[in-house]
């Protein structure tokens, strides 16, 4: 666990994958993108950001970017065909592979009481003014059916998400049909070389469109 750079708790969810974990993770990524933001401001106050390369040419260069989450994505998930990060498949998968087929059969994420929490979340966003951008992360597909979880559990889950948004008025960008797309996804169900990306364009679209500097 320290040698991954996570503490306890969120390792915990990480290996449970409930519905529990995912919005505990939601939270957890919620905090890191506060944390860079600030350290983002902190680099534009003192000069050091936006990329003088960037600025130029009037943002980062996505396609490059992706280009460049593919070929890493690529060398770091050698040794398995589901996309997952080398080091978490040896640690986490590989000596239970086999038993781990349908493992996941009986799972469901829906009906899912945590989105209750997610509701509270909001509803705090509002009354405090706060307009947040929700990132609906699909999980591993390949992963995901291997293990037996039903698809279409996964798809009614981040319906259930995006109809809260549509109810609270909360925008979202929606990545929930990239189950399968190779290196969105650093293991089963976080955000990897091609999903960073996917993410930060997002963001700072999101952010353009709101007047906050790129």
């Amino acid at each position: 666990v320290t040698g991954l750079g996570i503490n306890q708790q969120r390792a915990r969810g990480i290996e449970q994958g409930t519905p529990l974990s995912f919005f505990d993770e939601l939270g957890y990524s919620f905090v890191e993108d506060i944390q860079l933001r600030r350290a983002k401001q902190r680099a534009v106050a003192e000069g050091i950001y936006p990329n003088k390369t960037e600025a130029a040419l009037g943002g980062p260069d996505w396609n490059a970017l992706l280009e460049d989450a593919t070929l890493a994505g690529e060398k770091a998930c050698a040794g398995n065909d589901f996309g997952i990060e080398t080091g978490y498949w040896n640690t986490y998968i590989a000596d239970d592979f086999v038993a781990l087929e349908d493992s996941k059969a009986l799972s469901r994420f829906m009906p899912s009481p945590e989105l209750d929490d997610l509701r509270l979340f909001l509803q705090v966003c509002q009354e405090n003014d706060v307009e947040p951008l929700l990132v609906i992360v699909p999980v591993n597909g390949w992963w995901y059916d291997y293990a037996g979880h039903p698809q279409a559990d996964r798809m009614a889950l981040y319906q259930a998400i995006r109809d809260l948004c549509d109810e609270m008025d909360t925008r979202y960008a929606d990545f929930s049909g990239h189950e399968y797309e190779e290196y969105f996804l650093f293991d089963i169900m976080h955000l990897g070389w091609r999903g960073w990306v996917q993410v930060e364009q997002a963001i700072e679209a999101y952010s353009r469109e709101n007047g906050e500097a790129g």
